[in-house]
């Protein structure tokens, strides 16, 4: 799967979008067990919800339901005191975090003070989004849905 991106972004540098490409071949063992009966575990409006919307409902910390895998952050004080755990709402003035004992600690903001590190599972899903067309995204659950 790592290959296909690579192939189309290259054909697509030299306008050659138009051009069909077949792909074909054996998907590795790695893969198997995430992909298979896909097709059957998700609707096709529930499998292309979650291309675009790969957090669920809320898709910002703090709104609606997010699924995992969750953003983890650190939040650094001028003092060089650290604070981890799970984001769980972000602004321009205030963060909060979830710590490994579910207590939520927030922190205001005063542009670059404190600093925030967040550590997002799905930024490369995210940037892919990005990139793709509603061409795209038809035949990706169209190709998905036929995985039983």
């Amino acid at each position: 799967m790592a290959l296909f991106p690579r192939i189309i972004d290259e054909l697509g540098k030299r306008g050659l979008d138009d051009v069909l490409v077949v792909i074909g071949g054996i998907i590795p063992d790695v893969d198997i067990p995430r992909l298979k009966g896909i097709g059957v575990k998700y609707s096709t409006a529930q499998l292309q919800g979650r291309i675009v919307l790969p957090r669920g409902s809320g898709g910002y910390p703090g709104r609606g339901t997010e699924l995992p895998p969750y953003r983890s952050v650190t939040v650094v004080l001028p003092s060089g005191e650290r604070y981890s755990g799970v984001l769980v709402a972000i602004s321009l003035f205030n963060v909060t975090v979830r710590d490994a004992a579910g207590a939520a600690r927030s922190f205001g903001r005063d542009g670059d003070v404190p600093r925030i590190e967040i550590v997002d599972p799905l930024q490369a899903h995210l940037d892919l989004m990005r990139t793709l067309t509603d061409a795209d995204m038809h035949n990706l659950t169209a190709f998905l849905v036929t995985l039983r």
